[in-house]
């Protein structure tokens, strides 16, 4: 297993597997492909021998090979993930190295998994970890043309308005606007409505039009001093061939205020799919060890968790009945845009000087994820554990769902009953996504285990 596992990784990967696990990963699509396989060549006897060796042998071992990756390219990642920290409690940046070894099992999981483009999302989302904001709002705003100043300038004052007063209270440095086609009239445009909302002409005079889109990095060049604020507003919309078709899921308009400074956080990430006892068991600890103590939090964000979670959580925190609890539901966008790490703590209030802390539960990929945010710059050691929960494999049922849908819809085209080849990608497909929820859940609870003892015995220490 080295050429998954790297020697670093080895070091922290969990011991003891089961190897009946890895038998079944092969020997169940093996089953199915050869007994497939020997009823075709029993009703159609000019099967040639390659057709039989595809279906009895390469087509299961692919699948196969496909679920392997799948199980060790995960936990690669999530161990990459690990290893890389938060570099807010560190200010550190760490670089994931990648060797060929590694190289070569990202590719054939690459190659063969059908959820790359969630994996490819929470890596994303790992990297791109949120900064402190001093203020956040988001808006939906219907399709719009961003050759048209007239919408332009609207979608401005709505954000505006939103934000009115904590521009009034704290006055950006500078404004750096995030669209395309601003011209020199929109310009002027945008500075007679900040004008005429009566707020200071200062940072007009600070004023940068970006039409690339806005990274972390962005933030952190535009936003150099602790002491400095400034005022992101992005618009992107994105504009199809046809100049009146619009693709409604990528549209939004933002107006945030950052400055630079950070906070002390706890990052406690626990599977969507763990059991409340454990979760339970989870945060007592964390409150016995001292670093979440309830009685410094006085708001809580709650984002996107059903009410019988939320009523759950609630009881197990065991939060007073004067502190604030509000719901938000976010808009996370493309991985490789501003919107993932910011919409993770988008809806905070603003943290000012003495106020208390707030704690943010997250349900983000699967992922219940708590973050305490408060106002006090010592450094503090974070936990984190991000664990995939079973819910990314049923892609391997939606897979089969799609497939067959698609099959079915040619239904007068194909004799799908009498296609043996069809009947058993089918069936490889609804029996990996049943197979893979009890082998994930069980590969998962051991690293669950082995890390909780180790996070453990590093706060014993303490």
């Amino acid at each position: 297993m080295n050429w998954v596992f790297p020697k670093y990784i080895q070091e922290e990967k969990p011991r003891n597997y089961s190897w009946w696990v890895y038998v079944l990963m092969v020997c169940l699509p093996l089953l199915v492909g050869i007994i497939t396989a020997v009823l075709y060549k029993v009703n159609v006897p000019e099967i040639t021998t390659a057709q039989f060796l595809i279906i009895a042998l390469a087509l299961p071992l692919l699948i196969s090979l496909a679920m392997i990756c799948f199980c060790m390219n995960m936990m690669h990642f999530k161990h990459a993930e690990y290893l890389m920290r938060d570099n807010f409690f560190r200010q550190k940046e760490y670089q994931w190295k990648c060797s060929t070894r590694e190289s070569r099992g990202i590719v054939v999981y690459a190659m063969l998994s059908p959820a790359t483009d969630l994996m490819s999302g929470i890596l994303s989302n790992a990297i791109l970890e949120p900064i402190n904001e001093d203020h956040c709002f988001s808006l939906d705003i219907q399709p719009f043309d961003p050759y048209q100043s007239s919408y332009f300038v609207m979608v401005c004052k709505e954000l505006l308005n939103k934000i009115n007063d904590d521009i009034k209270t704290s006055p950006p440095n500078k404004i750096i606007i995030n669209a395309q086609g601003v011209d020199e009239n929109k310009i002027n445009q945008f500075k007679l409505l900040w004008n005429a909302l009566g707020f200071d002409e200062t940072p007009l005079s600070h004023l940068e039009i970006l039409s690339e889109p806005i990274t972390r990095e962005t933030v952190f060049s535009k936003t150099s001093s602790a002491h400095e604020r400034t005022l992101f507003i992005i618009m992107n919309v994105t504009q199809s061939d046809s100049a009146n078709n619009f693709n409604k899921e990528n549209e939004f308009a933002l107006a945030v205020m950052f400055d630079n400074s950070l906070s002390s956080r706890l990052r406690l990430s626990v599977p969507f799919s763990t059991p409340i006892a454990t979760l339970r068991e989870n945060i007592e600890y964390y409150i016995r060890s001292g670093v979440f103590n309830k009685n410094n939090v006085d708001t809580i964000w709650i984002q996107n968790l059903e009410q019988a979670l939320k009523t759950e959580l609630l009881s197990i925190l065991s939060i007073e009945e004067s502190t604030k609890v509000n719901d938000i539901s976010l808009y996370t966008g493309k991985p490789n845009e501003l919107i993932p790490w910011l919409g993770f703590i988008m809806g905070c209030e603003a943290l000012r000087s003495g106020r208390k802390g707030q704690l943010l539960i997250s349900n983000g990929h699967g992922i219940l994820d708590f973050s305490i945010i408060n106002n006090q710059r010592e450094k503090m050691e974070g936990y984190k554990e991000r664990v995939f929960t079973p819910l990314s494999w049923f892609n391997f049922i939606g897979l089969g769902a799609v497939f067959s849908a698609a099959i079915l819809a040619c239904s007068d085209k194909i004799d799908v009953l009498g296609n043996p080849i069809l009947i058993t990608l089918m069936t490889i497909c609804l029996i990996l996504g049943l197979f893979a929820l009890p082998t994930r859940s069980y590969l998962y609870r051991k690293i669950l285990q082995q890390r909780w003892l180790r996070e453990k015995k590093v706060h014993e220490k303490r």
